[in-house]
């Protein structure tokens, strides 16, 4: 009996390893599936536009067919442990009652100490089965594990110590000194190279280049999603490092082209800007964005469940909602990334009103392919490959020859005649 265990010991911890291996495998195959899933709700009306069903259907039973094959093979290594333990066991007993009944014979055991014997190989067996289980449980959940541990020990946001901000308010003057970035994943692709300029308190200024330029990488260094590969950024004067996060992004507000609404109510997406907030400030907040009118149309007004991502809601009421939580939140700097782009003549109308009215008094920050949206500016950059190529006003930028802006400007103007 006792030669059997070493042997069940090393199954054992073979099958833990491939039980955890697999178990961490299943995990991530299992999420994949569900974000297919999710992606295909989320985009239906582009699925149902493009007739590509049958496509997302296959691609959903491919993703879910790899994770029952994971699961499968999980089942097949722990069935494999069991079935060999069971033989192990049923091995023993043959050789016990073998060598006993020998013993038995010739008189130097008895029948009862024979039976007995059995009965306590049945039972450590059945116990080693138990122990077997449970490591290869533990390991199960071990793999688990790992991918939460994976998840854990990414590195966190350092939100910094709202109490020691002692209520102070940054005026809004912005600064990009020489400032350089590519992506730590990749670092041999220059996002930004060495972009410098600067925007004082209430000024526009407007961001313009091809997609992949730069534009929305420059306000995602503002917001600190990301730190600088090289340069600084400045605030007031002051490194935007030496701001705690938490408090400096309350200072700032974004509306972009792709408004994300939650499936909450209309009170609830506008509130999000600022969670102290009356009712009677929501409401004034919805006014001076245009979407008051709408919001009374609708029978629960601000109670209204906009559902999931908004779906309940037109383009452009949501852009006016998005607007609506960016006055609420009153913000020094402001951050406009195509906010109109996709939105209809009339709609961009409306939006625009309450957008120039957002914009009054506050550094504004405005990433715009429609040039037309931009003249205004104080001061237009514009990119290509992450260099800022030229820099001035609508006026100054048109007078250069054969300019980037220029040409853009023409091209945009004899297109809409």
């Amino acid at each position: 009996m006792l030669s059997v265990v070493p042997a069940v010991i090393g199954l054992t911890i073979w099958v833990g390893r491939k039980v955890r291996s697999h178990t961490k495998d299943a995990q991530s195959q299992l999420s994949r599936s569900t974000v297919l899933a999710e992606e295909s709700f989320q985009g239906i009306q582009t699925v149902k536009a493009y007739s590509s069903e049958i496509f997302e259907k296959n691609r959903y039973n491919s993703s879910l067919i790899s994770f029952l094959r994971i699961f499968i093979k999980r089942a097949q290594v722990r069935a494999l442990l069991v079935s060999a333990i069971m033989a192990g066991l049923f091995s023993a007993i043959v050789v016990v009652l073998w060598y006993g009944m020998t013993l038995v014979q010739t008189g130097s055991l008895t029948l009862g100490e024979l039976t007995a014997f059995v009965i306590y190989t049945v039972f450590a067996g059945g116990a080693a089965n138990v122990v077997s289980d449970v490591y290869s449980q533990f390991q199960k959940a071990a793999g688990i594990g790992e991918r939460i541990t994976e998840m854990l020990q990414k590195e966190k946001e350092h939100l910094g110590d709202t109490t020691s901000w002692g209520g102070l308010k940054i005026n809004g003057e912005v600064e990009f000194e020489n400032v350089s970035f590519n992506y730590p994943t990749r670092h041999n692709i220059i996002v930004l190279n060495n972009i410098s300029f600067k925007v004082r308190k209430g000024e526009r200024v407007a961001l313009v280049g091809p997609s992949g330029s730069g534009k929305t990488t420059i306000t995602a260094l503002l917001f600190r999603f990301f730190d600088t590969t090289k340069g600084r950024i400045l605030i007031d004067g002051k490194n935007i490092n030496s701001y705690p996060l938490a408090m400096f992004r309350k200072e700032c507000a974004i509306v972009q082209q792709d408004v994300y609404l939650f499936g909450r109510t209309i009170y609830e997406n506008i509130v999000y800007g600022k969670p102290n907030a009356t009712r009677e400030d929501v409401i004034a907040a919805a006014k001076q964005a245009n979407a008051h009118e709408f919001v009374s149309r609708i029978p629960e007004q601000y109670d209204a469940l906009v559902g999931e991502r908004g779906i309940q809601l037109s383009g452009g009421q949501k852009q006016r909602i998005a607007i609506a939580r960016a006055i609420l939140r009153n913000p020094k700097i402001l951050i406009l990334d195509e906010a109109t782009s996709a939105l209809d003549s009339e709609s961009e109308k409306q939006v625009q009103t309450a957008l120039e009215l957002l914009m009054e008094n506050r550094t504004s920050i405005i990433i715009s392919h429609r040039l037309s949206t931009i003249r205004t500016a104080d001061n237009i950059l514009v990119l290509d490959h992450g260099n800022m190529i030229e820099q001035g006003t609508h006026d100054e930028l048109n007078k250069k020859q054969d300019g980037v802006y220029k040409n853009l400007s023409y091209l945009q103007t004899t297109s809409a005649t």
